[in-house]
């Protein structure tokens, strides 16, 4: 953590910054990045050359026909020079490493530009992380990352944070890794999981009495002097760090942080790892991350080799951390709370996977603090081995990871119950009061469910509930999400504009094909080949209400149904007009007989733009102008054809549909939001009637923890 000495120097340059126009937290953090990498690579070229003299052998510089691109050499220019100096040879140079040699750092700097805005602003930088000892302790600049993150949060941008180191150190740990194996973070972020094995492999090979640690765990003097063979520092170097990121900025910083520790060739890679561009092998041998929790992904863009059927992220990741182990690799990977116990389909599915094609060997959850100040949410590390079946569970409680589990996060002791955890994994995964073995009939038995609470016994039966302050913390960053989104909205062109411009159109005019009606066919809830769409699973809204599909088998009488990106659905009876516009499920999907099928012609309307028709006022009073009243209102296709519609140019219909795009995100931000409130006031009835347990534990508590 940082000292609050410098942390106000830190906040002294973020302020700088954003008064010189660097307002968005990432590119502060860019750019700082490139000037702790310019200081550290003089430092470590030094440092290098130190040791070569020490041992009698020669040192090529990184700087050879360069010495002019060393901080300590233009480090005390003045402003005006400096920033000519950085900008126009200093930068070029980190950007062009390796003499431009075709690896994954030059292709990720290729675009990357120095855009600090004043030679002030860049003096005032280099002054200040030169009076750092960064050489001494070289993960200075995670804290500075660390504390820069927190200002991701609150400027309402990214949302990126960063792990903890010594829950990272933790999990690394846990699973041990050791030279040979290939170890990947499908989410690296900054690239602090692999740094960490990384280290952890180098004290490993290190003469116990060399290494040195400080009291929050930072380790120093590990330099691995018990790998002697060049072929075992050619596979750390080159053959056993993957990462992926889609945001290209932390790609740059985990790149560099990687070098800056050694690694002088990471593997790092920009793309989406849940995207069909990402090739998806069982390739690795140890997966560590801590992926983005709460998220969808588009239907269209999800990889087809996931086969759990779901958009959301937490469990995509899950399925993709198994996918790219070797059979006998391992995981240690973070989720959220909601993928031990929630009820839907697919995380049921998921958690089935983990335990019936995994040997899930431990889950430990921890405390919802433990990612302040830039998350409330609580989560727990799950530890698996991909391949065979799970007989037991070690569940452990963390109450304490040595910090306060406030928004500051104060030093306690740095260690908390960590010392107990890792002891206990590694000798005997005992019990005590905060850890269970479960056996796997006794999880079956409780659906697959993996929240400790339910497991605990009644004399240690401990009933957790998000802390109120929390709740305030989670509601006011969904406040200023509110905010935000509204102020985009101030300015909207074609509101001002009349649509009584805008030609009206019959919807037979803007179909391609006649309407067809959907299938009678015998479903079940048992997962099978194709989804089964029926009107009950279309809310008022258009939108699919949970992954708890119906399913049907396949046979030559089911193409005819299928389902293409696109279709407009509308309901003929019960509830009649309500609509959906269909996406990829990640399997083939048909729609039911009460649902009829449109095709739009893309060269007259945009299907989003129809799909906002089907939900307004001048929709609904076509449904209530012509529904025939029977044992259920009802309407044909026939008179569907006939609704009218305004159909303006494609470019107007793009701009309205960006715009109503942003309103229904904004109404889901808002419902979000009334739910947290309400949340907030039942746990504060929970914690005043029942002495602090949770609404949703009340079951529990009055059956005496049955």
């Amino acid at each position: 953590m940082l000292d609050p000495k410098l942390k106000s120097k830190i906040n002294k340059l973020w302020n700088a910054f954003w008064a010189g126009g660097l307002s968005n937290p990432l590119s502060a953090i860019e750019q700082i990045s490139y000037l702790i990498f310019m200081k550290r690579l003089d430092d470590l070229d030094t440092h290098h050359a130190n040791a070569a003299q020490a041992r009698g052998q020669t040192h090529s510089s990184v700087f050879e026909g360069h010495e002019n691109c060393r901080w300590s050499t233009w480090k005390h220019m003045s402003a005006e020079e400096m920033y000519r100096h950085v900008a126009e040879t200093v930068f070029p140079f980190i950007k062009n490493l390796h003499n431009g040699e075709k690896l994954v750092y030059s292709t990720a700097m290729k675009d990357a530009m120095f855009i600090i805005p004043k030679p002030s602003l860049l003096q005032e930088a280099v002054a200040l992380l030169d009076e750092i000892n960064i050489g001494e302790r070289p993960d200075i600049q995670g804290d500075i990352y660390e504390h820069l993150l927190g200002e991701l949060k609150t400027a309402g941008k990214n949302g990126q944070f960063r792990t903890p180191r010594h829950i990272i150190r933790m999990m690394v740990e846990l699973v041990d890794p050791d030279i040979g194996q290939r170890i990947c973070d499908p989410a690296c972020g900054t690239g602090g999981f692999l740094i960490a094995a990384y280290q952890h492999i180098l004290r490993k090979y290190t003469t116990p009495d060399m290494v040195k640690v400080d009291e929050d765990g930072t380790l120093h003097n590990i330099i691995g002097d018990k790998i002697v063979k060049k072929e075992h520092w050619g596979l750390l170097w080159n053959e056993t760090f993957y990462g992926f990121d889609f945001e290209i900025t932390m790609i740059r910083i985990a790149l560099m942080n990687m070098i800056l520790h050694g690694i002088a060739r990471p593997n790092i890679i920009q793309i989406d790892s849940l995207s069909k561009r990402f090739a998806q092998k069982p390739e690795y041998d140890l997966i560590l991350a801590n992926p983005p929790f709460a998220g969808y992904v588009d239907r269209s863009d999800i990889n087809d080799t996931f086969k759990i059927g779901t958009t959301k992220t937490e469990i995509l990741f899950l399925e993709l951390f198994y996918n790219l182990l070797s059979i006998g690799g391992k995981a240690a990977v973070i989720v959220p709370n909601g993928v031990l116990f929630d009820s839907s389909n697919a995380h049921k599915r998921v958690r089935k996977m983990l335990l019936e094609q995994c040997d899930l060997q431990a889950v430990v959850s921890m405390p919802s603090g433990v990612f302040q100040p830039y998350a409330g949410m609580g989560t727990a590390a799950l530890l698996f081995v991909k391949g065979g079946k799970t007989e037991k569970v070690w569940f452990y409680e963390m109450k304490s990871d040595g910090y306060s589990l406030d928004q500051k996060r104060d030093f306690i002791d740095g260690k908390g119950d960590i010392p107990d955890i890792v002891r206990k994994f590694k000798e005997d995964r005992s019990e005590s009061p905060q850890s269970r073995v479960v056996p796997i009939e006794e999880i079956k038995k409780n659906e697959y469910n993996l929240s400790f609470s339910i497991y605990k016994q009644p004399d240690s039966y401990v009933i957790e509930y998000e802390e109120p302050e929390t709740l305030i913390q989670q509601i006011s960053e969904l406040q200023e999400r509110i905010t935000m989104k509204l102020d985009d909205l101030k300015e909207v062109a074609w509101a001002k504009s009349t649509v009584q411009s805008w030609n009206l159109r019959t919807l037979r005019d803007v179909i391609v094909d006649n309407p067809q009606y959907g299938l009678t066919a015998k479903s079940s809830t048992e997962e099978d080949e194709i989804v089964y769409l029926r009107i009950s699973d279309i809310t008022d809204y258009g939108e699919l209400k949970s992954d708890d599909f119906h399913y049907i088998h396949t046979d030559a009488n089911v193409e005819r149904y299928k389902l293409h990106e696109g279709d407009f659905l509308i309901a003929r009876s019960g509830s009649v007009g309500r609509v959906y516009l269909h996406k990829d499920l990640g399997k083939p999907s048909v729609f039911a007989s009460y649902l009829i099928r449109f095709r739009l012609d893309p060269n007259k309307v945009i299907p989003k733009f129809v799909f906002y028709w089907g939900l307004s006022p001048l929709f609904k009073r076509e449904i209530e102008t012509r529904k025939k009243v029977g044992a259920q209102p009802n309407i044909n296709a026939k008179d569907f054809c006939m609704f009218k519609l305004p159909v303006p140019p494609l470019e107007e219909q793009k701009k309205v549909v960006s715009v109503l795009d942003k309103i229904r995100s904004l109404t889901r931000d808002q419902k979000e939001s009334v739910e947290g409130i309400d949340e907030f006031y039942n746990a504060m009835i929970s914690k005043v009637f029942l002495g602090g347990f949770s609404p949703r534990h009340e079951k529990s508590l009055l059956s005496g923890g049955k």
